[in-house]
């Protein structure tokens, strides 16, 4: 019976609440509903521009929910198990958890609430929400506070390290129109001399090490508040957001590089979407401790606003971007005007900054299918189009996503090529070129690139996830006496002016790589999480091959 009512209130009650927490992009919420949109179930999944926030989320599910009629009964089952966690924007009532008398769940405190979070925690009922350490919620406001713990086990080559972590998250929203959200994760990390790739948390973090370097320390934060209404939110981030239609091959923001603040504005109106950003970012030295202080310091910023047009009577949705890099001076008021026009700007600041033009477009108006592509446009000359000139700086990527069934099972897959000209993304200086913190914001192979990327992501139940990957890259490398456009971070002015016209697509000895990737995640109990993930990395460079094997089994707790 209280399934059944879950049911007919998600049905007949519109969102209840607006929520602007955002929803971590690796959320499987997030496959789900890509897949929603490739069968045409929902009309426009506005994801150009990343993390989406749970209220967004909730409307997507609710659109799905709607049309559940052409969804089969394992889909069905998955969307309601997601559907479960957003139960705060889309049923008027409180958390299951919380005590009626005094309005919130503490069970340190409460008599009766440390037996039921005994009971809840390792529980595996069918759409059950997730469970908090802490739950205070009115009829305006809510607070949530979550404990998790971290493991993982790795292997490369046979050469093992450990990595174990903890995090406290935050989500709150008073007087339905602020919002914050909070996530401090803090790891330990048995060193491995033989091991020394870093963990996606761990890119740009400061780390530290025990007196006799056989464990680091590091950290990761997340952190967001945003004021909002009905049309308009404006907030202050700490995260890597994702601009583009590419799921992690984004040319314009990638999510590659590590997180940095900004401010966010976004307005929303119907069809049409503007989105504006302007955050500061490290330079290139900052993460040497040996550069002198006065370059460590040095000022780098970016600024970059979206527009985003749905066009219903073609199920397409049309993006236009115009981004900045700039540096070694305060904070510019030209680029402060979210519906300006930055590369006009840039021009009457003298050409000194680093200026992109970026476009995409993707269409659901085949069956099953999203098809989309971008265009990265750094600098162009169309008088040297055919003349191979170095400066012709831009990206180009097409893909196709596809929905189907194997053995009933709900499968999505992606295909996708990508080629970046040498030199794309670079520039004079380390406060200008399309980084942070030696991270390329873009393409995270970087220019002077090609491409093929393909994936599978597998839904074969409730609370599991299969994602195969396959990549290969081909890469300009450069040489010790010859720079040949493939590293961001090199100033353009370095490159050999003998080659000025004679710049192809790849320049430089080819580096060619091999990657695929297993990645394997079961929910055990609710919001305790076990992974498997296995990658080959096969090399080939100036006749010499190498081949990498990596293992990681690890879980996730989160209380």
């Amino acid at each position: 019976m209280r399934k059944l009512t879950f049911l007919i209130l998600i049905f007949f009650i519109p969102l209840i609440f607006a929520s602007q927490i955002p929803v971590d992009v690796n959320d499987p919420v997030y496959v789900f509903l890509k897949r929603m949109e490739a069968k045409g179930i929902v009309e426009n999944f506005d994801d150009g521009a990343l993390p989406l926030t749970r209220t967004e989320i909730a409307t997507y599910l609710k659109e799905s929910f709607n049309n559940s009629d052409q969804l089969t009964k394992r889909e069905k089952e998955i969307l309601l198990e997601l559907m479960a966690d957003y139960r705060y924007e889309l049923k008027k009532e409180f958390h299951p958890d919380i005590n009626k008398v005094t309005g919130c769940f503490l069970p340190i405190y409460q008599r009766g609430d440390f037996s039921r979070l005994l009971k809840t925690t390792f529980s595996r009922g069918k759409f059950q929400e997730e469970g908090h350490l802490f739950i205070y919620e009115t009829d305006t406001s809510f607070i949530w506070f979550d404990f998790g713990l971290i493991n993982r086990n790795q292997w490369k080559n046979g050469h093992f390290r450990t990595i174990l972590g903890g995090y406290g998250k935050l989500r709150a929203g008073f007087f339905k129109c602020i919002d914050a959200y909070f996530n401090l994760a803090v790891f330990n990390k048995l060193i491995n001399e033989n091991y020394t790739e870093l963990e996606p948390e761990e890119r740009g973090s400061f780390e530290t090490t025990d007196p006799e370097c056989k464990v680091g320390h590091f950290d990761n934060l997340k952190s967001s508040i945003i004021f909002y209404n009905k049309n308009l939110k404006v907030g202050l981030f700490h995260y890597s957001p994702r601009w583009g239609v590419s799921k992690s091959n984004s040319l314009l923001l990638s999510g590659n590089s590590p997180e940095f603040p900004y401010i966010s504005f976004q307005f929303k109106y119907k069809r049409l979407k503007l989105s504006y950003l302007h955050g500061s970012l490290l330079n290139d030295s900052t993460v040497y401790k040996s550069a002198s202080i006065t370059i460590r310091n040095r000022p780098k910023y970016f600024v970059g606003h979206r527009v985003d047009i749905f066009i219903p009577a073609f199920k397409t949705n049309v993006g236009l971007c115009d981004l900045v890099i700039y540096g070694d001076r305060n904070i510019d008021l030209g680029y402060l005007n979210p519906v300006s026009f930055y590369r006009a700007v840039e021009h009457h600041l003298q050409d000194r900054d680093n200026a992109l033009l970026y476009f995409d477009i993707k269409t659901t108006a085949f069956p099953s299918k999203v098809i989309y592509f971008s265009f990265l446009l750094d600098e162009l000359s169309f008088y040297y189009m055919r003349k191979d000139w170095w400066a012709n700086k831009f990206a180009i990527q097409g893909g196709i996503i596809q929905s189907l069934y194997i053995f009933q099972v709900p499968v999505n897959l992606y295909l996708e090529y990508i080629v970046v000209h040498p030199w794309t993304y670079s520039h004079k200086t380390l406060t200008t070129n399309f980084t942070n913190a030696g991270y390329c914001l873009g393409f995270p192979y970087g220019p002077n690139s090609q491409v093929i990327f393909s994936r599978a992501e597998i839904l074969p139940g409730t609370k599991s996830q299969i994602y195969l990957e396959f990549t290969h890259v081909l890469h300009g490398e450069d040489t010790e006496d010859r720079y040949y456009g493939g590293d961001p971070k090199i100033n353009y002015e370095l490159r050999d002016k003998d080659l000025d016209y004679k710049t192809k697509w790849l320049m430089g000895p080819l580096k060619k790589t091999n990657i695929f990737n297993f990645t394997y995640n079961y929910e055990v109990f609710n919001q305790k999480l076990v992974f498997f993930k296995y990658s080959w990395v096969n090399t080939k460079f100036k006749g010499k091959i190498n081949t990498d094997h990596y293992f990681s089994v690890g879980f996730i707790l989160d209380f």
